[in-house]
C-alpha cells in the first residue's frame, strides 16, 4: 500500500504531498478543488506503462479531441508543459515509485494506434496497430517510471500533425498491481457485470456480493445469471414468483455491486472512486463503508473516494469505529491560486464531528 503521494505539476496542483496514507482514505473539498484530478494522478501512477490513460482521463471529462501541439496539455498545470509532472508514491514497505511526464519533441516511433474509450473505469481499447512512421511534426509526452535505485522505464505517446494518428510506444509493466478509477457518471454495461460476477462465482466467492448488496434489498436471497435477449444478465431472487433484472432494483444496488465486482480485479492494487455517496441513502452508507473495508481488506486493496457529502463522512467515522486505523480524511482547499490538503486522524476527525466544525 502507498504510506504517501506527492503530485508536482498536475491539473490544479502546483505541488501537493498527502499524508499518512491508510487502507481506506477518503478526500473531501469543495467543488473545483481537485478531488477529481488527485484520483486521476493517482490512476495515472498505477498505470505508468500506458501513456494512453493521459487521453483517457481526459475523455471521461468529455474532452476527446484537441490539437496536435496540445498532447495531454491539460495534465500540465497552468497548461505549461515545460514544466514535468511528479508522481511519486512511498510505500509501507519503504519503496519509492516516481512516475515523470515530460512532453518534448518526438523522437522516432515505432507503431500507429488508434485509441478507444471502453464502458467502464477509464480503460482503453486499442482497436488497430501497425508499424508506420512520419516526418509529420507533433507533440511526444513520455511517461519516465522509476523504482527506488531501478532503471527507468519509459513509455512513449506521439500525436502527429494531422490529430488523427497517434503513436504509442508502451513499455510492459514490470508486475506491479493495477487500479480501477470509477467516475461520478460511471456506469457499468449488464455485460461487463455478469462476467465479473461469473469469475466470483466459478471462485465461490459471490458470498460476499450478495452479502453486501442485502444491506441495500434486505429480500435479496440470491443472484444468478440468465441468458435473456441474446445476452447474460445479472438477476436477483427477491422472494417473489420472477427473478428481477438487477439494474431494475435501482441505481444504488448497480452502483455498489459495481464498487463490490472491481475490488476483486485489483488485488494488491488501488481502488479509485470519484463521489462514492452517489445514488446511496444516508442511512446506509456505514453498513457500505463497512463491507467496502472488508472486501478491501480480503483482497488487499487500497480504497481512495471522494465525498461532497457531510453524511458520507459520518457514516465512516460509525463505521470505522472499531477499527480506526483503516481510515484517514483529507480535506483540500484552495487558498490564493494553490491547493493545499488538511488531514484528519480519526480522533480529530470525531471531535470535528461533534462541535459541527466544516470537515468537507
Amino acid at each position: 500500500m502507498f504510506s504517501s503521494f506527492t503530485v508536482e505539476n498536475f491539473r490544479c496542483f502546483k505541488k501537493l504531498h498527502i499524508t499518512p496514507l491508510n487502507r481506506v482514505n477518503l478526500i473531501a473539498g469543495k467543488n473545483n478543488v481537485g478531488k477529481t484530478a488527485l484520483l486521476e494522478a493517482l490512476f495515472l501512477h498505477y498505470g505508468y506503462h500506458n501513456p494512453a490513460l493521459g487521453m483517457g482521463i481526459d475523455a471521461l471529462r468529455g474532452i476527446q479531441r484537441f490539437r496536435s501541439d496540445e498532447l495531454m496539455l491539460n495534465l500540465f498545470c497552468g497548461f505549461d508543459p515545460a514544466k514535468e509532472i511528479k508522481l511519486i508514491a512511498e510505500t509501507d514497505d519503504k519503496h519509492r515509485l516516481s512516475l515523470k511526464i515530460v512532453s518534448q519533441i518526438p523522437r522516432q516511433t515505432v507503431a500507429t494506434l488508434k485509441p478507444h474509450l471502453g464502458n467502464g473505469g477509464g480503460q482503453l481499447e486499442i482497436l488497430d496497430t501497425s508499424q508506420d512512421s512520419t516526418s509529420d511534426p507533433g507533440v511526444e509526452v513520455q511517461f519516465i517510471y522509476k523504482e527506488d535505485d531501478e532503471t527507468e522505464i519509459v513509455s512513449t505517446a506521439t500525436l502527429t500533425d494531422s490529430s488523427d494518428e497517434i503513436r504509442v510506444d508502451r513499455t510492459p509493466q514490470s508486475g506491479r498491481p493495477a487500479a480501477v478509477f470509477h467516475t461520478a457518471k460511471h456506469r457499468e454495461s449488464s455485460e461487463q457485470l455478469a462476467e465479473r460476477f461469473s469469475s466470483l462465482a466459478i471462485a465461490r466467492e459471490q458470498t460476499r456480493v450478495i452479502n453486501t448488496l442485502q444491506l441495500l434489498e434486505p429480500k435479496l436471497k440470491d443472484l444468478t445469471l440468465q441468458h435473456r435477449g441474446g445476452k447474460v444478465m445479472i438477476y436477483g431472487d427477491t422472494g417473489g414468483s420472477r427473478l428481477i433484472p438487477l439494474q431494475l432494483m435501482g441505481d444504488g444496488i448497480t452502483r455498489v455491486l459495481s464498487y463490490v465486482l472491481a475490488i476483486p480485479r485489483v488485488r494488491g492494487g488501488a481502488m479509485l472512486i470519484d463521489e462514492v455517496e452517489n445514488g446511496l441513502h444516508h442511512s446506509i452508507m456505514s453498513d457500505i463503508w463497512r463491507a467496502l473495508a472488508q472486501s478491501a481488506r480480503a483482497y488487499d486493496v487500497q480504497l481512495f473516494a471522494t465525498t461532497h457529502s457531510s453524511e458520507c463522512i459520518s457514516a465512516a467515522v460509525q463505521a470505522f469505529e472499531s477499527r480506526q486505523d483503516d481510515f484517514q480524511l483529507y480535506r483540500l482547499d484552495r487558498i490564493k491560486d494553490d491547493v493545499k490538503v488538511k488531514s484528519y486522524d480519526f480522533e480529530t476527525l470525531s471531535m470535528a464531528l461533534e462541535l459541527g466544525l466544516e470537515t468537507r
